[in-house]
């Protein structure tokens, strides 16, 4: 039960995100940013 609630929080983190960096292109570090709290997210919760 707990993997499922991650996966819902981690899908619905994503497009949030992808919606936050649509509107916000130019800003490479901030997408660097985003990218690693995903990857570790993503880690934790395969982990």
């Amino acid at each position: 039960m707990m993997v499922v609630d991650d996966v819902f929080v981690l899908s619905d983190l994503a497009s949030g995100m992808k919606q936050f960096m649509e509107h916000d292109v130019h800003s490479p570090v901030i997408y660097v940013f985003v990218r690693i709290v995903m990857t570790m997210a993503a880690i934790y919760a395969l982990a």
